[in-house]
């Protein structure tokens, strides 16, 4: 005990005639230890902690091949397929990265976002904060009262550009017109 006693006071005077050392050793370590943390929180984070749902194990993810690549990203037809024909997986979901320009208050800034498909929130069995997963109404685009309301409506509006402006022509009386 009395070697360790006397080590400490020999370290502790060394330090003190060169202040040099005594702030470069304090440095070195006030650095390592904050790279340290800084890497243990992104591995806890990544790595360790459960992704924040109610059943993480059951979360995979999946991807197309393709000769040049092991994996690569679905097109959405093929989303689609999996979706519909899946006898494996109680939802599939998919997100594609992508960048949007927030404006408001201050100047516009562009932040990082994705663009994700309404059966997300059905594979993580989450509500979103705000607003609700689907924007169609939990209406599928391919219900056939959907889509023939739809080439209806389109149909309505169509007709009604062109019935419009063939009415008004059809009043104008051509001689005038001629004339003018």
């Amino acid at each position: 005990m009395g070697a360790l006693k006397q080590d400490l006071r020999f370290g502790l005077r060394l330090l003190a005639r060169t202040p040099g050392a005594l702030v470069t050793a304090v440095l070195a370590l006030a650095l390592g230890i904050g790279a340290n943390s800084a890497v243990f929180s992104v591995v806890h984070t990544v790595l360790l902690e459960p992704l924040p749902c109610p059943e993480p194990d059951r979360v995979v993810a999946i991807y197309d091949t393709q000769p040049a690549l092991k994996t690569a990203p679905a097109s959405y037809p093929k989303y689609i397929d999996w979706r519909d024909q899946t006898r494996v997986f109680d939802a599939v979901g998919g997100s594609v990265p992508s960048t949007s320009v927030l404006t408001g208050a201050g100047d516009p800034e562009r932040i990082r976002t994705s663009r994700t498909t309404a059966s997300l929130c059905r594979v993580f069995a989450v509500q979103p904060q705000l607003g609700r997963c689907s924007m169609l109404f939990n209406v599928a685009p391919t219900d056939p009262l959907v889509f023939g309301a739809a080439c209806a409506a389109m149909v309505l509006a169509a007709s009604a550009a062109c019935l419009v402006p063939a009415r008004a022509a059809a009043r104008v009386d051509p001689v005038v017109t001629l004339k003018a």
